[in-house]
């Protein structure tokens, strides 16, 4: 079974900034939560 962790949306938000993402779609959300978790 996989650990559940909650992150604060604005920390994903500004990861996302942090690597170049400034789009906001599911599909582009989905891939930077992926990467963060990674």
């Amino acid at each position: 079974m996989r650990p559940i962790i909650v992150v604060n949306p604005i920390n994903i938000r500004r990861y996302a900034q942090a690597i170049g993402v400034f789009a906001k779609t599911d599909k582009l959300d989905a891939a930077v939560i992926a990467r963060f978790a990674g």
